[in-house]
C-alpha cells in the first residue's frame, strides 16, 4: 500500500473509532522510507494523530502513554514544515496535556519549537461555554521553565539561554502573569538571588495571596543573606494556607532557620508541627527534617514554643518588604464602609480624588481620619498596599487646625471655617472649652454635589 493511500486508511479509521486499524497502518508508514520523507504527509498525519487523541479521556491510566507514543513518532518518524501546518500548534496542546508524565517533554519542545508560535498564540480565546483560556504562548513558556528546572542534573547553560527568551515573551507580554513567577525560580536556581527578588515581588503585586511565592521570596532572601526576612516570608506563608500538609516544607525551613537564629524554643516548635503532619498524613518522615530533630540546637530546646503569636508582626515585615522600592503616595481615610463581603475604605488621594480599597490591603485597621501611605503598582498606579503612618508635610487635599470650637446653639461648630458636626460636638463636649485639634479632607458632599472641606477627626491638642 502506497503512503497516501495508508493516510487515508488512517484517516478512515479515526473517523470510525477504530484505533486498532490506526495503529495498524500508522507503524506501517513508520517503516515505510517514501512516506517518512513526505513532509506534506507528515503535516496531515500531525493532524490525524492529534484528532485521535483528542477522544481519548484525560482521566484514562492508559491516555498518557498513547499521546506519548504519537507525538514522539511524529517527531522521530516523519518530516514535518510547520511554516505550512495551519494545525501545527495542536501538537503542542497535545503536549501540555500530558506534560507531567512526559519525559522526553523538553525535547519534544525544542523540536516543535518556540520561534514558531504564530500570533494568534500569544492572545487568550474564549471557549463558547465562555471561559477565557490562557495563552498558548504563556502556556509553554510556563511548562518549558518548570521542566528545565525539574532538570536532574540541572542544566544551567540550557536554562541561561531559555531565560533570555523567557524575559523578552515577558516583556512583551507584562500581562502573562506566570512567567514572573517561572523567571524567578529560574533566576534563583542560576545563583542570582536579589534579581529573583525584584521578579518574584513583582508577581506579587498581582498575586499577593499565592502562598508559595513568598516561600520563593523567603528562598532568595535567604541565599541573599537576609534570613531575617526569610522568616517574616514564610510565616506570612503560613498565615495564607490552612491545608498543613501543604506547609510541611514551609514550617520544616522556618525551624531551620529560627534554630541557626538561635531562638530554639520557637524553631522547634515549627519542627514539631511539621513532623505531626507528615507522620498523620504519610506515616514517616524525611531525612532532611530527621536531620534537624537530630541536631543539638533541636535537642536543647525547650518543648514550649509558640509561635502563633508572632505570625501577624512577623506577616506586616513581609509585606513591607515586598513593597520595597515601589512609587508611593499619601491618603487619607474618609469613610469606613463594613459590608457582608468585607469592610471598604475610602481614601482621599488628590483634591478632588478618592479611591475605594479593601481594608484588609492596610497592614492594621484602619479609622476615619487615618492618613495612610500607599504603595502603588507602577504598571496601574493603584495601591498593592497601605500603611497607616504620618508623612513630613501634609498634602494639599488635607487640612489640620488648632482652636477653640466656636459652638452653636444647635449643636453644631466651628474652628475656623472648618464645620464640625453635632456629633462629633457630643463626643468632645466635657472638653469643648478645651483647644483642640482638628483634621479635614477635600471631600465630595453628596448632599450638596459639591467638594468642600469635611472635618474628619476632632481631638483634644496635646
Amino acid at each position: 500500500m502506497k503512503p497516501w493511500e495508508r493516510y487515508r486508511a488512517i484517516k478512515a479509521a479515526r473517523e470510525k473509532g477504530d484505533e486498532a486499524t490506526f495503529m495498524e497502518h500508522w507503524e506501517a508508514l513508520r517503516q515505510d522510507e517514501v512516506g517518512r520523507a513526505d513532509a506534506t504527509l507528515g503535516n496531515v498525519l500531525l493532524l490525524e494523530a492529534v484528532r485521535l487523541a483528542k477522544t481519548w479521556k484525560d482521566f484514562a491510566p492508559e491516555t498518557p502513554r498513547k499521546i506519548i507514543f504519537l507525538l514522539e513518532s511524529l517527531r522521530n518518524d516523519f518530516q514535518l514544515i510547520p511554516a505550512e501546518c495551519n494545525w501545527y500548534a495542536l501538537a503542542m496542546r497535545t503536549a501540555l496535556r500530558v506534560q507531567d508524565n512526559y519525559p522526553q517533554f523538553l525535547d519534544f519542545a525544542d523540536w516543535w519549537g518556540l520561534e514558531h508560535l504564530k500570533e494568534e498564540d500569544f492572545t487568550g480565546f474564549q471557549t463558547q461555554d465562555g471561559r477565557t483560556l490562557i495563552p498558548l504562548a504563556e502556556r509553554i513558556y510556563q511548562a518549558v521553565g518548570d521542566a528545565i528546572l525539574d532538570l536532574d542534573p540541572f542544566e544551567p547553560e540550557r536554562a541561561e539561554a531559555f531565560l533570555v527568551k523567557l524575559q523578552a515573551v515577558s516583556k512583551d507580554h507584562p500581562e502573562y502573569t506566570w512567567l514572573d513567577y517561572v523567571e524567578s525560580r529560574l533566576l534563583l536556581r542560576l545563583g542570582y538571588p536579589e534579581d529573583a527578588m525584584d521578579i518574584v515581588r513583582r508577581f506579587l503585586l498581582k498575586k499577593p495571596r499565592e502562598y508559595w511565592a513568598w516561600t520563593t521570596l523567603a528562598q532568595a532572601a535567604e541565599q541573599a543573606g537576609q534570613p531575617d526576612i526569610a522568616i517574616a516570608c514564610l510565616a506570612n506563608a503560613i498565615t495564607m494556607q490552612r491545608k498543613e500538609e501543604l506547609l510541611v516544607k514551609v514550617r520544616e525551613n522556618l525551624g531551620r532557620l529560627w534554630l541557626d537564629a538561635g531562638e530554639a524554643a520557637a524553631g522547634r516548635a515549627e519542627i514539631d508541627a511539621s513532623h505531626r503532619t507528615r507522620m498523620r498524613t504519610w506515616g514517616k518522615t524525611t531525612p532532611s527534617l530527621q536531620a534537624l530533630m537530630e541536631s543539638e540546637a533541636y535537642l536543647n530546646a525547650p518543648n514550649t514554643g509558640d509561635n502563633r503569636y508572632r505570625y501577624r508582626s512577623l506577616s506586616l515585615k513581609a509585606r513591607l518588604f515586598s513593597v520595597q522600592g515601589l512609587p508611593e503616595a499619601w491618603g487619607i481615610v474618609v469613610a469606613v464602609i463594613k459590608q457582608e463581603k468585607g469592610t471598604k475604605v475610602i481614601l482621599a488621594t488628590e483634591r478632588e480624588v478618592t479611591q475605594i480599597y479593601s481594608a484588609g490591603m492596610a497592614t492594621r485597621p484602619l479609622e476615619v481620619g487615618d492618613m495612610v501611605k500607599l504603595y502603588l503598582d507602577p504598571n496601574i498606579m493603584k495601591a498593592v498596599l497601605l500603611e497607616p503612618g504620618e508623612p513630613e508635610q501634609l498634602p494639599d487635599f488635607v487640612r489640620e487646625e488648632r482652636g477653640r470650637i466656636q459652638p452653636n446653639p444647635k449643636g453644631f461648630g466651628f474652628i475656623g471655617d472648618l464645620f464640625i458636626p453635632p456629633f462629633m460636638i457630643e463626643e468632645i463636649a466635657a472638653e469643648i472649652n478645651k483647644v483642640m485639634r482638628v483634621r479635614a479632607a477635600w471631600n465630595y458632599n453628596r448632599k450638596r454635589d459639591a467638594w468642600q472641606w469635611q472635618v474628619l477627626r476632632v481631638e483634644l491638642d496635646k
